[in-house]
């Protein structure tokens, strides 16, 4: 997917990445592909999370970490997505 963003992107351009953690045991996982993306030279930036109902209430894990869902924007390497227009 990073490699995507890297071929696709424009250099003002920004990839959005909303998600919820659907297993929560997976969590540090989940989260490799942005210490990924930092490696890669993409600006990562997080948003304020925004709590939902869980997807699949009946699921196992903590409801409160499923229940979350997280926002991040993504800059390529050497972009400025600030100039772009959006926020």
């Amino acid at each position: 997917m990073l490699q995507s963003c890297l071929r696709c992107l424009h250099w003002s351009g920004a990839a959005w990445v909303v998600f919820g953690h659907h297993r929560p045991r997976l969590v540090a996982r989940d989260m490799e592909f942005f210490s990924l993306a930092r490696t890669m030279g993409f600006s990562v930036s997080q948003l304020p999370s925004v709590r939902k109902p869980a997807m699949f209430p009946l699921d196992p894990g903590d409801i409160n970490i499923r229940s979350d869902v997280h926002i991040y924007r993504l800059a390529p390497p050497n972009g400025d997505s600030s100039k772009s227009g959006f926020p």
